[in-house]
C-alpha cells in the first residue's frame, strides 16, 4: 500500500515518508529538547519504520494503530508512537520523559491502494484531567478531518 502525506507530499511513499519525517523533526526539536547524535537518528528511524510497516500492513492494532470513531469520516485512524525525550527545564534541570505522537490518516473507500496522512502532532496530556486531554486531542482530530474533506475533491493529490 502507498502512503501520501496531504497536503505536503502527494507523491507516494518515499517522498511522503520524507515529508512526514521532516515534520516529525520539527515537532520533536522544539525549545528545551536535547538530542544526542545517537538518540535522534534512532527515534527518527523508529518513526519512518512505523510508516513503512503501515505500508506493508504490519502494524499491531491498538499498540501501533487505532481507528478513530468520528461518525461519517470514513476510515480515520491514528498511527501511534511513544518517543523518549530529554528536556531541559527553565531551572536547568534535565528530565527524561515519554511523549506521544499521533499521525491521523484516512483510508478512503474510493482508494484501495493508498492511505492518506492528514495531520501529525504531539499529544498534549493534561495531568489529572482526561476530559481536557480528550478535548485537546479532538481539536487535532478536527484538523485531520478538515484536511480529509479539503483533499477529497482532488483525491489528496493522487492520480
Amino acid at each position: 500500500m502507498e502512503f501520501v502525506f496531504y497536503p505536503d507530499a502527494p507523491e507516494p511513499t518515499a517522498a511522503a515518508i520524507a515529508a512526514a519525517a521532516d515534520e516529525f523533526h520539527d515537532l520533536m526539536h522544539r525549545a528545551g529538547r536535547l538530542w544526542s547524535p545517537y538518540n535522534w537518528p534512532l527515534e527518527k528511524r523508529r518513526f519512518t519504520k512505523r510508516l513503512e510497516d503501515a505500508c506493508a500492513g504490519s502494524l499491531v492494532p491498538v499498540e501501533h494503530v487505532k481507528d478513530i470513531d468520528r461518525g461519517a469520516h470514513e476510515y480515520l485512524f491514528e498511527i501511534r508512537w511513544k518517543i523518549k525525550v530529554l528536556e531541559q527545564l527553565p531551572d536547568g534541570k534535565r528530565v527524561n520523559r515519554s511523549v506521544e505522537v499521533r499521525l491521523y490518516h484516512a483510508e478512503p473507500a474510493t482508494i484501495t491502494d493508498a492511505f492518506v496522512g492528514l495531520h501529525l502532532h504531539e499529544k498534549q496530556i493534561v495531568e489529572g484531567d482526561k476530559r481536557a486531554t480528550r478535548d485537546l486531542q479532538d481539536a487535532q482530530i478536527n484538523i485531520a478531518i478538515g484536511r480529509f474533506h479539503e483533499g477529497r475533491p482532488v483525491r489528496w493529490g493522487l492520480p
